[in-house]
């Protein structure tokens, strides 16, 4: 698969919610160096995001497609009780 057909695979799978690191996008569409399909998909406009994960000491990046759904829930404020308001009611 050529880099162009990668990054398509990569952006359908972002945009259908799935979450993506370098061994999964190697395995599931033969690229080897995501990190340069994402900078591609980031140069058209899409708004791929890096959260960081640490597993066995090893610090790795998962990327995923900042939707509008995202957009809305990060905008939704928390409750937090103040002293003088400790209910919910």
């Amino acid at each position: 698969m050529n880099a162009h057909s990668q990054s398509r695979a990569i952006l359908s799978a972002l945009q259908a919610g799935d979450t993506l690191t370098r061994l999964e996008a190697e395995r599931r569409f033969g690229c080897a160096r995501l990190a340069a399909r994402i900078a591609d998909l980031r140069a058209m406009g899409h708004d791929v995001k890096t959260a960081w994960e640490k597993s066995n000491g090893k610090r790795y990046a998962r990327y995923y497609l900042n939707t509008p759904r995202l957009k809305i829930i990060d905008a939704i404020p928390v409750f937090k009780p103040t002293e003088t308001n400790n209910s919910l009611f």
